[in-house]
């Protein structure tokens, strides 16, 4: 910052110059103690601000990795329509080869017949689990995007507080510049009050 040089006042000064020049120590040295408590609470809001940044950067990345996780469990759910789809096709050629055996294939009628009910009760059970699969889906998509809104709501809140340190320490600026003015326009006038005071001498 800046140093301040205070000459000693001559034995033959008068009462009133000591008193004037303790008065002026006294506002020099509480100007001195704002502008320290000022830089202290400057250097706890840029601290906080480093945190808060910190906090912002881990949420983005949790951000991604649920981003990662959902666009995982989507593919999941569209190779599991795959399947589906798949075997519905193959139920399908089934029984259209169903349809074009004769009567002399009854025995093999029969026995694909049988096939068809326990592909029909495998397919059930795979549309069961298929709708199983899907509300734990739902479940876990629905749980996934609200834990997307809590952690955007925190950056949020984080960018506003983040906001509202980076104003305070603007103000913070601003009134150590005006102590900075005070001190220096008390200096020139306590130094023209020495000079017009020994000129008097």
């Amino acid at each position: 910052f800046f140093f301040l040089m205070i000459r000693r006042p001559p034995r033959s000064t008068q009462s009133r110059s000591s008193a004037a020049s303790d008065v002026y120590k006294r506002q020099v040295l509480t100007l001195t103690n704002t502008r320290d408590s000022l830089n202290k609470e400057n250097e706890e809001i840029r601290s906080r601000i480093v945190l808060m940044i910190d906090k912002r950067n881990n949420l983005s990345r949790a951000n991604q990795e649920i981003e990662k996780d959902v666009k995982k469990m989507k593919e999941d759910s569209e190779n599991l329509l795959k399947i589906r789809n798949d075997l519905k096709k193959y139920v399908n050629d089934l029984r259209n080869e169903i349809r074009e055996v004769g009567s002399e294939w009854e025995t093999q009628k029969r026995s694909m017949t049988h096939e068809i009910n326990q592909l029909q009760t495998i397919r059930k059970h795979i549309n069961e689990e298929k709708s199983k699969e899907k509300v734990a889906f739902d479940y876990a998509r629905n749980y996934l995007r609200k834990q997307l809104e809590t952690l955007q709501k925190e950056i949020i809140v984080s960018s506003q507080e983040i906001q509202k340190y980076e104003a305070m320490i603007q103000t913070m600026k601003k009134r150590e510049s005006d102590c900075r003015a005070v001190i220096i326009d008390e200096t020139n006038k306590f130094k023209e009050f020495i000079e017009s005071h020994h000129l008097t001498s």
